[in-house]
Order: structure tokens, then sequence, then C-alpha cells
């Protein structure tokens, strides 16, 4: 942390300094960006294990089908407690 006079500053050790509000609008940003990531990479994961489940409950094997809703089921849980 930097002191200019009255404002505090932050400084990165690869970037210029930053006030604080610079500073915590960019971890946030930073912060929502990843989160948005991880969220769109376990909808690409559970969306085909519910389309093999739909299809096995088609072709009217329930216990495959169940496999595979109870793989979608635990990857989004893996989520469900950062959101």
């Amino acid at each position: 942390m930097l002191n200019e006079g009255k404002l505090a500053r932050f400084r990165c050790h690869t970037r210029p300094a930053y006030s604080v509000d610079m500073l915590l609008a960019a971890v946030t940003e930073t912060i929502d960006s990843n989160l948005d990531n991880t969220l769109r990479s376990v909808d690409e994961a559970v969306i085909p294990r519910n389309h093999l489940g739909d299809h096995h409950a088609e072709a009217n094997q329930p216990k495959r089908a169940a496999l595979y809703f109870q793989k979608a089921r635990n990857r989004s849980d893996q989520v469900r407690p950062v959101v």
C-alpha cells in the first residue's frame, strides 16, 4: 500500500498503482469473469449428461438414464455452494 497524501493506493508487481475504488473494481471484474467461465463450463458438462439420460429414458433403459441424470446432478451440485 502506498500513501500519497490523503490517498491510499495499491501497487501490483506488474501494473501501476490503483486507488482503492479502482482496485476493488478490477478484482470484482476478474471474479465475475472467472465465475461466468466456471458456470459456462459446468453447463457444458451437465447438458450432455442430461441429453444422454433423456436418450436412455426414451430407449426404455431407466437404470442407464438414472445414472446419467445422477452424473449431471453431481456436477451441478459441485458449484452450488459457490453460487
